[in-house]
């Protein structure tokens, strides 16, 4: 998912770079060890952005409706298939946690949705997560009554939890700070 409007940040997080390498580019190297192929989500005005069209945009086909609106345009751009989803702004995410998050979507073949946790908190990181195509419905559900936020879709659906080595693993940069706060301590 790399659609945001830069409201927190005040810059594209995609193209924030981490130890010489942009967020974006990142998250699409290691989601492609994963996977059959690889989309980017992306509001229609960024189909064009060159960062993201080098990575085979999908525009989201409910703009400004946040997170929930790229993955319903994954479903909906391949209705038969099951989504790993991945935000661009998780600097922290490893090769190990998508094989323990994937390992584990495997074992847990009939729940709804798999997603990594901060070790700190039972909560699903929906950003992280494979979303099987049954919660299509409940996006869309969710959409319609006009309930944005992913993590209370997956809760509500039943998703299971899947504790992270470590908090940084799942831990976005959502603002300055934080990112600031990242950089300082990785030095």
């Amino acid at each position: 998912l790399a659609g945001g409007k830069r409201r927190r940040m005040g810059t594209d997080k995609a193209a924030v770079e981490i130890d010489g390498q942009r967020m974006l580019d990142r998250v699409v190297a290691l989601a492609t060890e994963f996977c059959d192929s690889c989309r980017v989500s992306v509001r229609p005005d960024q189909m064009d952005d060159p960062l993201r069209a080098r990575f085979n945009p999908l525009p989201d086909t409910r703009p400004g409706e946040g997170p929930l609106a790229g993955v319903l345009a994954a479903f909906e751009s391949d209705p038969k298939a099951d989504w790993l989803v991945l935000a661009c702004d998780m600097p922290g995410l490893t090769r190990d946690a998508l094989q323990l998050l994937t390992e584990a979507a495997s074992q847990h073949n009939t729940a709804p949705a798999v997603a990594l946790a901060s070790p700190d908190s039972s909560l699903p990181e929906p950003l992280c997560a494979v979303w099987r195509r049954e919660m299509r419905d409940a996006i869309i559900e969710a959409l319609d009554a006009e309930r944005r936020c992913a993590r209370k879709v997956l809760i509500n659906a039943g998703a299971t939890v899947i504790p992270a080595h470590s908090s940084r693993v799942v831990a976005n940069m959502n603002t300055p700070s934080d990112l600031d706060a990242w950089r300082g301590a990785t030095l």
